[in-house]
């Protein structure tokens, strides 16, 4: 086991798979390694999500039954809710559209994201985002770039970080 921060990360071989433990000594998730970093399937279905807040859902403008059902369709291919995979060219991609950081120096859907969250649940974004340096910029209504302690994350270098198990298990739990 070592420390990343306050999290514990254990590796673990299971059934011919590595797979990494994070934990922050309250909840842990389950990572599978892959090529250059990780994935979590996620735990957080889309229909358990659509089932439990009806109500609010309804008032949603556009959102239909048959766009619910595609949305729930999508999700069986590209993962749960809180789903993460980093290890392929985009460096991180989380939720159940698989939001990305961008390739190379092209800027990404994840921190527009992580801007509705900032602008319409600023408290869920400090607790997350903001206490560990993450923050937006850039962003326009379909992508933008992170930055880190106020360092832009524009090219693979500055974007590799967020491959981390640390950065999986924070998108993980938010």
């Amino acid at each position: 086991t070592t420390i990343s921060g306050n999290l514990a990360v254990q590796e673990v071989v299971e059934k011919k798979r590595t797979r990494l433990y994070v934990s922050d000594g309250n909840t842990k998730i389950r990572l599978t390694k892959f090529k250059k970093g990780a994935y979590f399937f996620g735990q957080k279905k889309p229909a358990d999500f659509i089932s439990s807040n009806k109500q609010t859902l309804a008032q949603l403008p556009g959102l239909t039954p048959s766009a619910i059902n595609v949305m729930i369709a999508i999700a069986e291919n590209e993962g749960n809710m809180d789903a993460i995979n980093t290890w392929d060219n985009s460096f991180m991609s989380f939720g159940m559209f698989q939001w990305t950081l961008g390739v190379r120096q092209a800027p990404g859907e994840l921190p527009v994201l992580v801007k509705k969250v900032k602008d319409q649940k600023p408290e869920h974004f400090s607790k997350y985002y903001k206490q560990y340096g993450l923050n937006v910029t850039e962003t326009n209504e379909i992508t933008g770039y992170f930055t880190l302690n106020g360092k832009k994350l524009m090219n693979p270098a500055d974007k590799e970080i967020l491959r981390t198990p640390k950065w999986a298990f924070i998108f993980g739990i938010s």
